[in-house]
C-alpha cells in the first residue's frame, strides 16, 4: 500500500468517527443543565486528555488534544 493510499484510508476512517461522534452529540439534549456548558473531556487512555466542543448556534465541533486542535464545520460534512 502506497502512502497516498495509506492517507486516504486513514482520512476515510477519520470522517466515518467524525460522523459518529457527531450522531452521538446530535442526540445530546441541549436545553438540559447538565450539558450547559457543551463541552466534555476524555481520558485517551495514554495519559491525556481529549476536549470536545460544540457550538450548536455556529455548527461547529472543535477536538483539542494538547497543542492540536481540529475544528469541524458540521454545515459543510
Amino acid at each position: 500500500m502506497n502512502s497516498k493510499d495509506k492517507a486516504m484510508r486513514l482520512y476515510n476512517q477519520i470522517d466515518k468517527s467524525l460522523a459518529e461522534l457527531l450522531d452521538v452529540l446530535g442526540e445530546i439534549d441541549e436545553n438540559d443543565a447538565a450539558t450547559a456548558e457543551n463541552e466534555w473531556t476524555i481520558d485517551d487512555n495514554n495519559g491525556g486528555r481529549i476536549v470536545l466542543n460544540y457550538e450548536p448556534k455556529r455548527q461547529e465541533l472543535t477536538i483539542r488534544k494538547g497543542r492540536l486542535k481540529l475544528v469541524y464545520d458540521i454545515r459543510h460534512s
